[in-house]
């Protein structure tokens, strides 16, 4: 199935050789008209084997189209010609060998126009050698014959053969001297140039010979700290690192003594100043005033590193922080998004980012916030701002948020994008309303307290004061605090102002929160609840009020608050359990899992009923008697819902006691690990697959790429043990190994870029047959002897290199795992192009039929068969698909097939 092909030459070669073999047939054709007239006048044997001989030398050559093997076998025939004539004639006409030979040299040694100059000059000597001898023969026509053994021919003839092979040697010397000049002159200007190149590369390049530095260029220099190249000379290279890479650079060192090259590292560097840099260093072997040395190119990576260490500071406060958070475009589509703002919309990543904010807020605050953030892009107005808005969540419910949106510019102060913050206020709008609520139901009962009391008048003075009020704000008589007026015991004058707006709105003023200063300068929260007193004609007397200390209750409020608002927010479920084990509170995500109606009254359930046998087991042995020591509790266990479903979660459990010591509930937090479980799961088999991967991948490159570096460097080195046919031979075993690499980053090639659909595909019509036989000549022809083609009239509308890739796949599969006989089979279809590719090997298992079209995936793990990465169905089937096709695999009557199926681009 393998076609040889001339390599072809150069279309000048072509031509000498070409006027070459006509000069030398013309000599030929006249040995051929003297030795036939001899042989017929004569009738002398000898002559007949002269006359085989000029039309062996006339003909030799005709039958071959490669340049360089009519050469050749030109070249055997002179040979055997002056051989024998050596033999007929005697020693003169041997000296026919010398030029003969100096062309075999001159054709494979010399320089190509020096090579083609020895030919023209040697085959003239020859061709003029036959005529000049036969008019010297005796025994050729006796018109030329003359007594004796004509010492006038033969010294003709040695005269210009010796001038023949002068001319020659002459020739040689000279293009041998203008070659050597002239490589002398390359290699000068070559090394110039690598050393002009060397000096001004903006990267690092030291040489270190037994651990001292012996170059270095500029910019190492400058990246070490020295003013000049020279100062650093025959220092320890080693000084120049800092301790925690030490042992990393002797490693790296001993690995480039072995001839193997030090791969990329990160490498700390010590200034002459003591400073620090961080760099990017490679080290290879190389010699220097011929001995090994190590050369080194690194590369000042600071600043990079420190810009990436940002980025990662700046990747974990984003993702960990506990207000939602996203980078938005522009034009307003997500681009990033935190873990808190998915949770807070309750939707997952990928469905924020192929959306945009307008999406999910509310449409009465679109238009304003679209207005603001225009004016922050074209620089006339704020380039951050806050606004209150509604969400939608993923269940159809909305939110109440604060939005924060900053603007964004990049390095050249344009507008890039906004980072927008959203905190859930919904709870605290709602607790709000609840504490209003419960002012205005506990406003009558405050106002009859025995607390403080006050009088003051429209303007601020202050009229009256009871003794507890006295002590509550640190004066010792009335008349002090009545020589102040109202807003002087404020911190915070607009306190007083909206006490004043309040009051004159509503007539009174209930359970005012307050910041007071006491005589002492002390602060203290209090509760004011006040009434306007008005004369009949209803002007305002005076306002009369009571003040109770709440500094206690507010703290202690705000806490509970805060705890009160985490604790029915937070997605772990939190419960408290009385000492016998029953749950006497749930959060709400408690009451969601355990199926909890709001108005269910505790206690809600046991604990049995939420934990299986084991887990029991568990509570009873190990938590509970932990948790009555005293002791908290950690640790991971299966959580039951009331329909069956499981939830792994982690526990942390703690016990609270009485005022008389005893245990009186314990509390235990549990959090969702489900994703967790899952993730690590799915980590796992991530980095399973990726060893798997890379490790297939390594194998199935190194193989060929092994076998590709062997045979270069024996052609390298021994090419002159070489004859032609085993040159050919090397060649093609690089190249067939050469096909196996490239099809392999094809395919790999072919997989990336589906998954991000980058595929090209350039669909034309064409003949199945010569696609099919063109995949199969890149395959190895020891692999296609076993092979069978039978390939109709078919045409198919797809990419013919796409195609190609999936025949040499399907084939190379079948080759590899199948049986010893496969057969190729191209046929029409339904309106379908339809090749089949068949072996009757053992198949693919049943239970892997169904995945062998997944990455990665080998049916196959026989130790006795080249490994595989795993992706040549998984390409070829997704090639074919874009091609508008269909791949399949069947196993029937103990052979295997499979089919590709492809649009012929007629019409229905």
């Amino acid at each position: 199935m393998r076609r040889r092909t001339d390599p072809g030459s150069p279309p000048d070669f072509e031509r000498l050789v070409a006027g070459l073999f006509r000069l030398r047939r013309l000599g030929y054709g006249t040995a051929l008209a003297f030795t036939a007239i001899g042989a017929i006048g004569l009738r002398d044997p000898i002559w007949a084997i002269s006359v085989v001989l000029a039309l062996a030398g006339f003909l030799a050559g005709t039958g071959f189209r490669d340049s360089r093997r009519r050469l050749i076998s030109a070249l055997i025939t002179d040979h055997l010609a002056a051989l024998v004539l050596w033999w007929m004639i005697g020693p003169g006409t041997g000296m026919d060998l010398v030029p003969i030979m100096i062309i075999s040299v001159s054709a494979f040694a010399l320089p190509f126009r020096t090579a083609a100059f020895a030919v023209i000059l040697g085959e003239i000597a020859i061709a003029a050698r036959v005529p000049l001898h036969l008019i010297g023969s005796e025994s050729v026509l006796p018109m030329y014959w003359t007594a004796g053994q004509t010492p006038v021919g033969e010294i003709i003839t040695t005269t210009a053969a010796l001038a023949t092979l002068g001319l020659i040697v002459a020739a040689l010397f000279s293009s041998i001297g203008r070659t050597l000049e002239r490589s002398r002159t390359h290699l000068a200007n070559s090394a110039a140039r690598y050393r002009t190149l060397v000096e001004a590369s903006p990267d690092g390049i030291m040489i270190h010979q037994r651990g001292a530095l012996k170059y270095l260029n500029e910019a190492a220099a400058t990246l070490l700290g020295y003013a000049q190249p020279s100062i650093a000379l025959n220092t320890p290279y080693l000084d120049h690192v800092s301790e925690h890479d030490k042992q990393q650079e002797i490693d790296r060192m001993h690995q480039v003594a072995t001839g193997e090259t030090a791969e990329l590292a990160r490498v700390g560097l010590i200034r002459t100043d003591g400073s620090e840099v961080i760099a990017e260093a490679v080290c290879f072997p190389t010699e220097l005033e011929g001995h090994p040395a190590v050369q080194m190119i690194v590369r000042d990576a600071t600043a990079r590193h420190a810009l990436r260490d940002t980025e990662m500071l700046f990747d974990t406060a984003f993702e960990t922080s506990v207000a939602g958070m996203a980078i938005i475009d522009i034009n307003g589509k997500y681009l990033k998004v935190n873990r808190a703002l998915r949770e807070l919309l309750g939707r997952p990543a990928d469905a924020l980012l192929s959306t945009n904010w307008q999406a999910l807020t509310d449409p009465e605050a679109i238009e304003e916030v679209e207005t603001r953030m225009a004016a922050a892009i074209e620089g006339s107005g704020e380039d951050s701002f806050s606004l209150t808005t509604r969400y939608l969540t993923v269940d159809g419910s909305t939110i109440v948020a604060l939005a924060t949106f900053t603007l964004i510019k990049d390095s050249a102060n344009n507008a890039s994008r906004f980072l927008c913050q959203v905190t859930d206020i919904t709870d605290s709008m709602a607790a709000q309303e609840v504490l209003r609520s419960s002012e205005q139901r506990y406003r009558n009962l405050f106002e009859r307290i025995p607390v403080a009391l006050y009088r003051s008048a429209p303007g601020g003075e202050i009229l009256a004061a009871n003794p507890a009020l006295l002590e509550m704000v640190g004066f010792d008589s009335i008349d002090d605090l009545t020589a102040l007026e109202a807003h002087d015991v404020y911190v915070d004058q607009s306190e007083r102002s909206r006490w004043i707006d309040r009051i004159e709105r509503d007539g009174a003023v209930m359970d005012f929160e307050e910041q007071l200063r006491r005589k002492d300068g002390t602060v203290f929260w209090g509760q004011d609840s006040a009434r306007t007193v008005r004369a009949t004609d209803g002007t305002v007397l005076y306002y009369e009020g009571a003040i109770i200390n709440i500094d206690a209750r507010k703290r202690a409020q705000q806490a509970q608050q805060r705890l009160t608002r985490i604790i029915e927010a937070t997605p772990d479920i939190v419960v408290v359990l009385d000492p016998a084990g029953w749950i006497t509170y749930a959060n709400a995500a408690a009451r969601a899992f355990f199926s909890i109606e709001e108005i269910q009254e505790p206690p809600y359930l046991h604990v049995s009923q939420a934990l299986d046998r084991d887990t029991m087991r568990l509570l009873i042995e190990e938590i509970i008697p932990r948790l009555r020591d005293g002791q908290a509790w950690t640790g991971d266990m299966d959580l039951q819902a009331p329909d069956g479903s499981i939830m792994p979660v982690s526990v942390v459990g703690l016990t609270h006691h009485g005022a008389d010591g005893r245990v009186a509930r314990f509390s235990a937090v549990l959090r969702d690990v489900s994703e967790q479980v899952e993730t690590t799961k799915q980590l796992q088999d991530l980095v399973r697959t990726k060893d798997e991967f890379v490790a297939s991948v390594s194998h199935e490159l190194r193989t060929p790429l092994t076998a590709v570096v062997g045979l270069a460097q024996e052609l390298r080195d021994h090419r002159e043990n070489f004859e032609e046919e085993e040159l050919i031979e090397l060649i093609n075993l690089i190249a067939d190994q050469g096909t196996e690499v490239s099809a392999i980053v094809q395919d790999l090639l072919v997989a990336a870029r589906a998954d991000i659909g980058s595929i090209t595909i350039n669909p034309v019509r064409f003949r199945v047959a010569d696609e099919v036989e063109a995949a199969i000549r890149t395959i190895p022809a020891e692999s296609v002897e076993r092979l069978e083609l039978d390939v109709d009239s078919v045409d198919a509308w797809a990419d013919p290199g796409r195609f190609r890739q999936i025949v040499r796949n399907l084939v190379t599969n079948a080759l590899r795992y199948g049986g010893p006989n496969v057969r190729v089979r191209a046929h029409n279809g339904a309106n379908q192009a339809v090749v089949d590719v068949t072996d009757d090997g053992r198949g693919i298992p049943a239970a892997d039929r169904a995945r062998i079209f997944d990455p990665y995936f080998r049916a196959h793990d026989d130790p006795t068969q080249p490994a595989s990465v795993g992706l040549g169905l998984t390409v070829s089937r997704q090639l074919a698909e874009l091609m508008g096709g269909e791949l399949d695999y069947s196993y029937e009557n103990g052979l295997s097939t499979f089919s590709v199926r492809l649009p012929t681009g007629q019409d229905d």
